[in-house]
């Protein structure tokens, strides 16, 4: 699985976490810090 996803032009880095049991990242080249967080990969 690649750790950097594209959508509209953005690129966005996405990690997992088994202690919590979720997938998690950020928008990566912008200024304005955008998190995102969720349990499956097409929820991301």
């Amino acid at each position: 699985m690649s750790n950097l996803l594209q959508h509209q032009g953005y690129y966005g880095s996405i990690e997992a976490s088994a202690e919590d049991n979720c997938l998690f990242g950020k928008l990566l080249f912008i200024r304005a810090l955008v998190n995102y967080e969720s349990e499956t990969i097409a929820e991301v």
